[in-house]
């Protein structure tokens, strides 16, 4: 079987209003998003990374390199969680050059893109748009990466620090807007979704 490898764009950061916070948290795969991926569509269903995540030792590397590893759920330092809308990690990247670039990339907006590393091992075909179109619905789960170009628009990674000022940013955004809410054109109200979603 190939390892199938697949990029989703996201808001990788950090979780922490400390400077000195190690943790990095995103979306790794989102679930039910269709994914335009060359001659064909994918998406993923909910669930099926839920057998791998529960059974084997999954790895966070940089960019799909296994001479780059920053994390494991054999250890602890990667946690992956399965919730409606994808599946999510949580990470303490290892205290070597690796996990130390990986925490600057992701502090300075270099790097803010997950990817997956999997084997697939059911999915539906169908057509959709001319095309066809595989919902994936169960996988082997190998490894999650840190990437700078995704194939998944819906992917996040974030520092908790850099989460926790974009929450009170929108927090600020949102009371601003109920100030206004008597005088707010459709336009401005588009900018608003888009800005504080």
């Amino acid at each position: 079987m190939t390892l199938a490898r697949r990029s989703f764009e996201c808001d990788l950061s950090f979780r922490s209003e400390e400077k000195e916070s190690r943790t990095v948290a995103g979306r790794a795969a989102p679930y039910g998003k269709s994914a335009s991926i060359g001659w064909f569509t994918e998406e993923i269903r909910q669930g099926a990374f839920a057998e791998s995540i529960a059974q084997r030792d999954v790895l966070a590397l940089v960019g799909h390199d296994s001479g780059r590893p920053v994390a494991t759920t054999k250890r602890g330092s990667l946690r992956l969680t399965e919730k409606e809308d994808g599946l999510y990690l949580s990470m303490d990247p290892v205290n070597t050059t690796e996990g130390n670039d990986l925490i600057t990339n992701v502090r300075e907006g270099l790097i803010s893109h997950l990817s997956v590393g999997m084997i697939i091992k059911d999915y539906e075909k169908e057509k959709r748009d001319g095309k066809p179109h595989y919902t994936i619905t169960r996988a082997e789960l190998w490894e999650v990466s840190a990437v700078v170009w995704p194939a998944y628009k819906e992917t996040s990674l974030e520092s908790q620090r850099d989460a926790f000022a974009a929450y009170q940013g929108e927090r600020k955004r949102e009371r601003a807007h109920l100030r206004r809410q008597c005088t707010i054109d459709e336009d401005e109200l588009l900018w608003l979704q888009l800005t504080c979603s």
